[in-house]
Protein backbone atom coordinates (compact mmCIF):
# COMPACT_ATOMS: atom_id res chain seq x y z
CA UNK A 1 0.00 0.00 0.00
CA UNK A 2 1.08 3.20 -0.84
CA UNK A 3 0.60 6.47 0.96
CA UNK A 4 -2.63 7.53 -1.50
CA UNK A 5 -3.87 3.82 -0.72
CA UNK A 6 -4.14 4.64 2.68
CA UNK A 7 -6.16 7.93 2.06
CA UNK A 8 -8.46 5.83 -0.29
CA UNK A 9 -9.05 3.62 2.55
CA UNK A 10 -9.29 6.11 5.07
CA UNK A 11 -12.52 8.03 2.36
CA UNK A 12 -13.88 4.28 1.62
CA UNK A 13 -14.28 4.14 5.79
CA UNK A 14 -15.79 7.52 6.18
CA UNK A 15 -18.35 7.27 3.27
CA UNK A 16 -20.19 4.07 4.87
CA UNK A 17 -21.17 6.64 7.72
CA UNK A 18 -22.20 9.37 5.01
CA UNK A 19 -25.95 10.33 4.45
CA UNK A 20 -27.74 8.86 1.56
CA UNK A 21 -28.03 11.99 -0.27
CA UNK A 22 -24.23 12.33 -0.01
CA UNK A 23 -23.26 8.93 -0.80
CA UNK A 24 -25.43 9.57 -4.03
CA UNK A 25 -23.54 12.57 -4.88
CA UNK A 26 -20.23 10.90 -4.78
CA UNK A 27 -21.72 8.05 -7.13
CA UNK A 28 -23.07 10.46 -9.48
CA UNK A 29 -19.67 12.48 -10.07
CA UNK A 30 -18.07 9.37 -10.64
CA UNK A 31 -20.34 8.11 -12.98
CA UNK A 32 -21.12 11.15 -15.14
CA UNK A 33 -16.61 11.05 -14.94
CA UNK A 34 -16.63 7.54 -16.37
CA UNK A 35 -19.11 7.85 -19.13
CA UNK A 36 -17.18 11.04 -20.26
CA UNK A 37 -13.25 8.87 -20.27
CA UNK A 38 -15.62 5.94 -21.91
CA UNK A 39 -17.29 8.06 -24.87
CA UNK A 40 -13.59 10.06 -25.12
CA UNK A 41 -11.84 6.95 -25.21
CA UNK A 42 -12.78 3.46 -25.92
CA UNK A 43 -14.48 2.86 -29.73
CA UNK A 44 -17.29 0.23 -28.06
CA UNK A 45 -18.59 3.20 -25.77
CA UNK A 46 -18.36 5.74 -28.51
CA UNK A 47 -20.01 3.63 -31.20
CA UNK A 48 -22.65 2.44 -28.27
CA UNK A 49 -23.80 5.94 -27.15
CA UNK A 50 -23.82 7.31 -30.71
CA UNK A 51 -26.33 4.23 -32.00
CA UNK A 52 -28.84 6.12 -29.76
CA UNK A 53 -28.14 9.55 -30.21
CA UNK A 54 -26.84 9.77 -26.66
CA UNK A 55 -23.59 11.96 -25.42
CA UNK A 56 -22.11 12.16 -22.11
CA UNK A 57 -23.42 15.45 -20.69
CA UNK A 58 -26.60 13.40 -20.78
CA UNK A 59 -26.16 11.34 -17.52
CA UNK A 60 -26.91 13.59 -15.58
CA UNK A 61 -28.15 11.55 -12.94
CA UNK A 62 -28.41 7.74 -12.35
CA UNK A 63 -32.04 7.23 -13.07
CA UNK A 64 -30.48 8.62 -16.92
CA UNK A 65 -28.14 5.34 -17.02
CA UNK A 66 -31.86 4.00 -18.58
CA UNK A 67 -30.51 5.89 -21.34
CA UNK A 68 -27.41 3.58 -21.97
CA UNK A 69 -27.80 -0.08 -23.84
CA UNK A 70 -27.30 -2.84 -21.63
CA UNK A 71 -23.68 -4.59 -22.39
CA UNK A 72 -23.18 -8.27 -22.07
CA UNK A 73 -20.06 -10.22 -21.36
CA UNK A 74 -20.88 -12.38 -24.84
CA UNK A 75 -20.68 -8.51 -26.68
CA UNK A 76 -17.44 -7.95 -24.81
CA UNK A 77 -16.05 -11.21 -25.19
CA UNK A 78 -16.67 -10.99 -29.35
CA UNK A 79 -14.16 -7.61 -29.89
CA UNK A 80 -10.67 -7.23 -30.21
CA UNK A 81 -9.26 -6.00 -27.04
CA UNK A 82 -8.40 -2.75 -28.32
CA UNK A 83 -12.44 -2.01 -28.69
CA UNK A 84 -13.32 -2.40 -25.66
CA UNK A 85 -10.70 -0.67 -23.52
CA UNK A 86 -9.00 2.66 -23.41
CA UNK A 87 -6.82 4.04 -25.52
CA UNK A 88 -5.09 6.27 -23.25
CA UNK A 89 -4.39 3.29 -20.73
CA UNK A 90 -1.11 1.63 -20.86
CA UNK A 91 -2.29 -2.48 -20.74
CA UNK A 92 1.12 -3.91 -19.85
CA UNK A 93 1.11 -1.83 -16.64
CA UNK A 94 -2.96 -2.86 -15.75
CA UNK A 95 -3.53 -5.77 -13.69
CA UNK A 96 -5.24 -8.68 -15.03
CA UNK A 97 -8.33 -10.93 -13.66
CA UNK A 98 -10.16 -13.46 -15.24
CA UNK A 99 -13.56 -14.45 -13.97
CA UNK A 100 -14.14 -18.27 -13.15
CA UNK A 101 -15.79 -18.97 -16.77
CA UNK A 102 -18.87 -20.93 -14.72
CA UNK A 103 -21.24 -19.42 -17.74
CA UNK A 104 -18.85 -20.84 -20.15
CA UNK A 105 -17.97 -17.01 -21.21
CA UNK A 106 -14.86 -16.62 -18.83
CA UNK A 107 -13.66 -13.28 -19.65
CA UNK A 108 -10.36 -11.04 -18.79
CA UNK A 109 -10.85 -7.51 -16.98
CA UNK A 110 -8.38 -5.03 -17.33
CA UNK A 111 -7.69 -2.26 -13.98
CA UNK A 112 -5.62 0.74 -13.61
CA UNK A 113 -3.34 -0.57 -10.88
CA UNK A 114 -4.92 2.35 -8.36
CA UNK A 115 -8.40 1.17 -9.37
CA UNK A 116 -7.52 -2.49 -8.55
CA UNK A 117 -6.40 -1.63 -5.14
CA UNK A 118 -9.04 0.57 -4.63
CA UNK A 119 -11.84 -2.55 -5.57
CA UNK A 120 -9.51 -4.77 -3.06
CA UNK A 121 -9.92 -1.84 -0.44
CA UNK A 122 -13.64 -2.24 -1.23
CA UNK A 123 -13.37 -5.81 0.23
CA UNK A 124 -11.02 -4.75 3.62
CA UNK A 125 -13.97 -2.36 4.60
CA UNK A 126 -16.37 -5.03 4.43
CA UNK A 127 -13.88 -7.11 6.28
CA UNK A 128 -12.98 -4.36 8.82
CA UNK A 129 -16.97 -3.53 9.74
CA UNK A 130 -17.30 -7.26 10.73
CA UNK A 131 -13.89 -6.74 13.43
CA UNK A 132 -11.25 -7.76 11.25
CA UNK A 133 -7.69 -6.18 12.25
CA UNK A 134 -4.87 -5.79 9.42
CA UNK A 135 -2.88 -7.38 11.54
CA UNK A 136 -4.84 -11.03 11.62
CA UNK A 137 -3.69 -13.93 9.27
CA UNK A 138 -5.88 -15.09 6.57
CA UNK A 139 -6.29 -18.80 5.32
CA UNK A 140 -7.76 -18.07 1.40
CA UNK A 141 -8.91 -20.12 -1.13
CA UNK A 142 -7.80 -20.27 -4.83
CA UNK A 143 -9.38 -21.61 -7.64
CA UNK A 144 -6.14 -22.28 -8.88
CA UNK A 145 -2.89 -24.61 -7.96
CA UNK A 146 -1.07 -24.26 -4.89
CA UNK A 147 1.35 -21.40 -5.50
CA UNK A 148 3.01 -19.24 -2.70
CA UNK A 149 2.85 -15.95 -4.22
CA UNK A 150 5.57 -13.01 -3.11
CA UNK A 151 4.47 -11.60 0.16
CA UNK A 152 3.88 -7.86 -0.29
CA UNK A 153 5.65 -5.96 1.98
CA UNK A 154 2.97 -4.88 4.20
CA UNK A 155 2.85 -8.69 5.17
CA UNK A 156 6.36 -8.52 6.36
CA UNK A 157 5.52 -5.85 9.08
CA UNK A 158 2.34 -8.15 10.09
CA UNK A 159 -0.48 -6.51 7.70
CA UNK A 160 -3.17 -8.16 5.94
CA UNK A 161 -0.60 -11.96 5.93
CA UNK A 162 -1.88 -14.06 4.01
CA UNK A 163 -1.76 -18.21 2.82
CA UNK A 164 -3.44 -19.29 -0.24
CA UNK A 165 -5.10 -22.54 -0.34
CA UNK A 166 -5.95 -24.07 -3.24
CA UNK A 167 -9.07 -25.69 -4.24
CA UNK A 168 -7.16 -28.16 -6.29
CA UNK A 169 -5.73 -29.98 -3.22
CA UNK A 170 -7.62 -32.37 -0.54
CA UNK A 171 -9.04 -31.11 2.39
CA UNK A 172 -6.37 -33.00 4.45
CA UNK A 173 -3.32 -30.72 2.30
CA UNK A 174 -5.90 -27.72 4.06
CA UNK A 175 -6.12 -28.85 7.44
CA UNK A 176 -2.39 -29.06 7.76
CA UNK A 177 -1.88 -25.90 6.50
CA UNK A 178 -4.24 -24.51 8.27
CA UNK A 179 -2.84 -26.05 11.83
CA UNK A 180 0.62 -24.38 10.70
CA UNK A 181 -0.54 -21.13 9.61
CA UNK A 182 -3.49 -20.93 12.84
CA UNK A 183 -5.13 -17.96 10.85
CA UNK A 184 -7.59 -15.94 12.36
CA UNK A 185 -9.48 -15.45 9.13
CA UNK A 186 -10.83 -18.02 6.33
CA UNK A 187 -12.18 -16.77 3.21
CA UNK A 188 -13.64 -18.75 0.04
CA UNK A 189 -15.94 -20.14 -1.79
CA UNK A 190 -19.14 -22.27 0.01
CA UNK A 191 -18.61 -25.60 -1.47
CA UNK A 192 -14.88 -25.59 0.04
CA UNK A 193 -15.88 -23.92 3.23
CA UNK A 194 -18.32 -27.03 3.66
CA UNK A 195 -15.78 -29.35 2.31
CA UNK A 196 -13.24 -28.12 4.75
CA UNK A 197 -15.84 -27.73 7.71
CA UNK A 198 -16.98 -31.39 6.64
CA UNK A 199 -13.41 -33.14 7.04
CA UNK A 200 -12.96 -31.31 10.25
CA UNK A 201 -15.76 -32.50 11.31
CA UNK A 202 -14.85 -36.68 10.23
CA UNK A 203 -11.59 -36.19 12.33
CA UNK A 204 -12.71 -34.06 14.69
CA UNK A 205 -10.06 -31.63 14.88
CA UNK A 206 -9.97 -28.65 16.98
CA UNK A 207 -6.98 -26.94 16.21
CA UNK A 208 -8.94 -24.78 13.47
CA UNK A 209 -10.75 -22.36 15.20
CA UNK A 210 -11.03 -19.09 13.16
CA UNK A 211 -12.74 -15.82 14.90
CA UNK A 212 -13.88 -15.07 11.27
CA UNK A 213 -15.31 -16.91 8.38
CA UNK A 214 -15.87 -15.08 4.97
CA UNK A 215 -18.17 -16.74 2.21
CA UNK A 216 -16.91 -15.06 -0.74
CA UNK A 217 -18.64 -16.59 -3.97
CA UNK A 218 -22.07 -18.86 -4.78
CA UNK A 219 -24.95 -18.95 -3.00
CA UNK A 220 -24.44 -19.03 0.98
CA UNK A 221 -27.66 -21.51 1.51
CA UNK A 222 -29.18 -21.71 5.14
CA UNK A 223 -28.26 -25.33 5.46
CA UNK A 224 -24.44 -24.53 4.57
CA UNK A 225 -24.51 -21.46 6.61
CA UNK A 226 -26.01 -23.48 9.93
CA UNK A 227 -23.37 -26.15 8.74
CA UNK A 228 -20.26 -24.60 8.70
CA UNK A 229 -21.39 -22.48 11.83
CA UNK A 230 -21.89 -25.22 13.59
CA UNK A 231 -18.52 -26.79 12.94
CA UNK A 232 -16.08 -23.59 13.30
CA UNK A 233 -18.86 -22.66 16.18
CA UNK A 234 -18.59 -19.57 14.24
CA UNK A 235 -20.84 -17.18 12.06
CA UNK A 236 -20.59 -16.98 8.61
CA UNK A 237 -20.67 -13.61 7.00
CA UNK A 238 -21.53 -13.55 3.04
CA UNK A 239 -20.07 -11.09 0.78
CA UNK A 240 -21.34 -10.86 -2.42
CA UNK A 241 -18.70 -9.43 -5.24
CA UNK A 242 -17.23 -10.62 -8.64
CA UNK A 243 -14.31 -10.08 -10.70
CA UNK A 244 -16.11 -7.35 -12.87
CA UNK A 245 -17.63 -5.34 -9.82
CA UNK A 246 -15.22 -6.14 -7.08
CA UNK A 247 -16.96 -5.52 -3.62
CA UNK A 248 -20.39 -5.15 -4.95
CA UNK A 249 -22.68 -6.06 -1.36
CA UNK A 250 -21.39 -7.23 2.07
CA UNK A 251 -23.56 -8.55 4.82
CA UNK A 252 -24.29 -5.86 7.90
CA UNK A 253 -23.19 -6.86 11.48
CA UNK A 254 -26.45 -5.10 12.64
CA UNK A 255 -28.82 -5.13 9.42
CA UNK A 256 -31.00 -7.89 7.95
CA UNK A 257 -29.11 -7.49 4.44
CA UNK A 258 -25.67 -6.99 2.66
CA UNK A 259 -25.30 -3.17 2.13
CA UNK A 260 -24.18 -2.16 -1.30
CA UNK A 261 -20.91 -0.44 -2.37
CA UNK A 262 -22.61 2.83 -4.08
CA UNK A 263 -19.42 4.82 -3.95
CA UNK A 264 -17.76 2.22 -6.53
CA UNK A 265 -20.57 0.68 -8.10
CA UNK A 266 -23.79 1.30 -9.64
CA UNK A 267 -26.31 -1.41 -9.17
CA UNK A 268 -29.25 -2.02 -10.66
CA UNK A 269 -32.57 -4.57 -10.04
CA UNK A 270 -33.62 -4.99 -13.27
CA UNK A 271 -36.77 -6.40 -15.50
CA UNK A 272 -38.22 -6.32 -19.09
CA UNK A 273 -35.28 -3.35 -19.08
CA UNK A 274 -36.80 -1.51 -15.78
CA UNK A 275 -36.42 -1.16 -12.36
CA UNK A 276 -38.19 -3.37 -10.10
CA UNK A 277 -39.22 -2.12 -6.41
CA UNK A 278 -37.67 -3.12 -3.49
CA UNK A 279 -38.66 -6.66 -2.47
CA UNK A 280 -39.38 -7.60 -6.07
CA UNK A 281 -36.76 -10.30 -7.75
CA UNK A 282 -34.82 -8.99 -10.72
CA UNK A 283 -31.43 -9.36 -13.09
CA UNK A 284 -28.33 -7.76 -11.91
CA UNK A 285 -26.67 -4.96 -13.60
CA UNK A 286 -23.32 -3.09 -12.24
CA UNK A 287 -21.51 -0.13 -13.29
CA UNK A 288 -17.85 -0.24 -12.16
CA UNK A 289 -17.55 3.50 -11.49
CA UNK A 290 -13.47 2.53 -11.30
CA UNK A 291 -13.29 0.71 -14.32
CA UNK A 292 -10.83 3.21 -16.72
CA UNK A 293 -8.63 1.18 -18.27
CA UNK A 294 -11.81 -1.60 -19.52
CA UNK A 295 -14.93 0.59 -18.55
CA UNK A 296 -18.03 -1.52 -17.59
CA UNK A 297 -20.95 0.17 -17.75
CA UNK A 298 -24.25 -1.22 -17.63
CA UNK A 299 -23.06 -4.90 -17.46
CA UNK A 300 -25.11 -7.52 -17.46
CA UNK A 301 -23.83 -9.64 -14.49
CA UNK A 302 -26.30 -12.97 -15.01
CA UNK A 303 -27.02 -13.00 -11.47
CA UNK A 304 -31.16 -12.66 -9.99
CA UNK A 305 -31.56 -10.25 -6.63
CA UNK A 306 -33.38 -8.68 -4.83
CA UNK A 307 -33.30 -5.12 -3.17
CA UNK A 308 -34.05 -4.42 0.58
CA UNK A 309 -37.19 -2.21 1.22
CA UNK A 310 -35.36 -2.07 4.59
CA UNK A 311 -33.86 1.42 5.97
CA UNK A 312 -30.41 0.29 7.27
CA UNK A 313 -30.61 0.50 11.47
CA UNK A 314 -26.97 0.61 11.73
CA UNK A 315 -26.48 4.21 10.64
CA UNK A 316 -24.53 3.80 7.15
CA UNK A 317 -26.52 5.49 4.49
CA UNK A 318 -25.59 2.64 2.14
CA UNK A 319 -28.63 0.59 0.85
CA UNK A 320 -29.49 -3.07 1.46
CA UNK A 321 -29.54 -5.57 -0.84
CA UNK A 322 -32.27 -8.53 0.59
CA UNK A 323 -30.45 -11.34 -1.21
CA UNK A 324 -29.22 -12.81 -4.39
CA UNK A 325 -30.64 -15.67 -5.14
CA UNK A 326 -28.64 -16.94 -8.03
CA UNK A 327 -27.50 -17.09 -11.39
CA UNK A 328 -29.41 -16.69 -14.35
CA UNK A 329 -28.12 -20.45 -15.53
CA UNK A 330 -28.58 -21.82 -11.91
CA UNK A 331 -32.89 -21.62 -12.46
CA UNK A 332 -34.64 -24.82 -13.54
CA UNK A 333 -36.72 -24.45 -15.88
CA UNK A 334 -40.19 -26.12 -16.08
CA UNK A 335 -42.15 -27.71 -18.75
CA UNK A 336 -44.86 -25.20 -17.59
CA UNK A 337 -42.22 -22.38 -18.03
CA UNK A 338 -41.92 -21.78 -15.01
CA UNK A 339 -38.60 -20.76 -13.03
CA UNK A 340 -37.28 -22.12 -9.97
CA UNK A 341 -34.40 -20.80 -8.11
CA UNK A 342 -31.72 -23.03 -6.46
CA UNK A 343 -32.52 -22.05 -2.87
CA UNK A 344 -35.40 -25.39 -2.60
CA UNK A 345 -33.02 -27.86 -4.52
CA UNK A 346 -30.55 -27.10 -0.94
CA UNK A 347 -33.27 -27.77 1.33
CA UNK A 348 -34.92 -30.72 -0.52
CA UNK A 349 -31.62 -32.42 -0.59
CA UNK A 350 -30.32 -31.63 3.29
CA UNK A 351 -32.94 -33.97 4.52
CA UNK A 352 -31.47 -37.10 3.11
CA UNK A 353 -28.76 -38.65 5.08
CA UNK A 354 -25.16 -39.63 3.25
CA UNK A 355 -24.90 -37.24 0.66
CA UNK A 356 -21.49 -35.40 1.08
CA UNK A 357 -21.55 -33.66 -2.27
CA UNK A 358 -24.30 -33.29 -4.88
CA UNK A 359 -24.91 -31.34 -8.35
CA UNK A 360 -28.30 -30.99 -10.31
CA UNK A 361 -27.73 -30.67 -14.14
CA UNK A 362 -30.89 -29.45 -16.16
CA UNK A 363 -29.27 -30.35 -19.94
CA UNK A 364 -33.01 -30.44 -21.60
CA UNK A 365 -36.68 -29.56 -21.14
CA UNK A 366 -38.29 -32.16 -18.72
CA UNK A 367 -35.07 -33.92 -17.50
CA UNK A 368 -33.32 -33.63 -14.25
CA UNK A 369 -30.15 -35.31 -13.95
CA UNK A 370 -28.71 -35.62 -10.16
CA UNK A 371 -25.52 -36.58 -9.02
CA UNK A 372 -24.63 -37.64 -5.71
CA UNK A 373 -21.10 -38.65 -3.80
CA UNK A 374 -22.60 -40.47 -0.83
CA UNK A 375 -21.06 -41.28 2.67
CA UNK A 376 -21.16 -44.75 4.67
CA UNK A 377 -24.48 -43.31 6.38
CA UNK A 378 -26.40 -43.05 3.04
CA UNK A 379 -29.59 -45.55 3.33
CA UNK A 380 -30.15 -47.96 0.97
CA UNK A 381 -33.78 -46.05 0.01
CA UNK A 382 -31.75 -42.58 -0.26
CA UNK A 383 -32.38 -42.51 -3.86
CA UNK A 384 -36.14 -42.88 -3.87
CA UNK A 385 -35.76 -39.85 -0.87
CA UNK A 386 -34.19 -37.88 -3.62
CA UNK A 387 -36.77 -38.38 -5.63
CA UNK A 388 -39.77 -37.80 -3.18
CA UNK A 389 -37.74 -34.16 -1.85
CA UNK A 390 -37.35 -32.80 -5.49
CA UNK A 391 -40.81 -33.62 -6.30
CA UNK A 392 -42.31 -31.64 -3.31
CA UNK A 393 -40.83 -28.55 -5.25
CA UNK A 394 -42.79 -29.16 -8.63
CA UNK A 395 -45.79 -30.51 -10.02
CA UNK A 396 -44.98 -31.02 -13.71
CA UNK A 397 -43.47 -34.33 -14.67
CA UNK A 398 -40.09 -33.74 -14.64
CA UNK A 399 -38.00 -37.10 -15.42
CA UNK A 400 -35.27 -37.10 -12.60
CA UNK A 401 -32.32 -39.67 -13.21
CA UNK A 402 -29.70 -40.09 -9.70
CA UNK A 403 -26.41 -40.79 -10.27
CA UNK A 404 -24.35 -42.13 -7.33
CA UNK A 405 -21.23 -41.09 -8.27
CA UNK A 406 -17.37 -41.74 -6.73
CA UNK A 407 -16.72 -38.34 -7.34
CA UNK A 408 -18.17 -34.92 -9.01
CA UNK A 409 -15.96 -33.67 -11.76
CA UNK A 410 -15.63 -29.67 -12.39
CA UNK A 411 -13.25 -27.38 -13.90
CA UNK A 412 -10.61 -26.54 -11.48
CA UNK A 413 -11.08 -22.84 -12.35
CA UNK A 414 -14.44 -22.27 -12.13
CA UNK A 415 -16.55 -21.79 -9.09
CA UNK A 416 -18.63 -25.12 -7.69
CA UNK A 417 -22.21 -24.62 -8.75
CA UNK A 418 -25.23 -27.76 -7.21
CA UNK A 419 -27.23 -26.01 -9.43
CA UNK A 420 -26.93 -26.03 -13.02
CA UNK A 421 -29.52 -25.23 -15.98
CA UNK A 422 -28.53 -25.42 -19.93
CA UNK A 423 -31.86 -24.87 -20.99
CA UNK A 424 -32.50 -21.48 -22.68
CA UNK A 425 -34.62 -18.81 -20.69
CA UNK A 426 -36.15 -15.71 -21.81
CA UNK A 427 -34.17 -12.82 -20.94
CA UNK A 428 -35.35 -10.75 -18.17
CA UNK A 429 -33.77 -7.83 -19.19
Amino acid sequence: MRPYDVLDLYELMKNQWRKPEELAEIQVKKLQKLVRHAYEEVPYYRRLFDSVKLTPSDIKDISDLTKIPITSKEQLVSLPLKEITAGGVDLDYCRVTTTSGTTGVPIKTYYRRRDFTLMNLGWARAYLAHGMKPWYRIGAFSGWPSISPKPSWYEYIGLWRRKVLSSLDSPDIWISELRKWRPQVITGYVMNLKLLAFAIQEHGDSDIRPQLIFSTSAILDDYSRKFITDVFKEKVVDIYGSNEGGCIAWECPQCNGYHVNIDMLVLEILENGKSVPPGKEGEVVITNLHSYAMPLIRYRLGDIGTLSPEVPSCGRGMPLLKEITGRIDDFIVLPSGKRISPHPFYHALRWVRGIAKWRIIQEENGILKVEVVVSKDFSYNGSSLIEANLRKIFDDKLKIEISIVAEIKQDPSQKFRSVISKVKKADLI
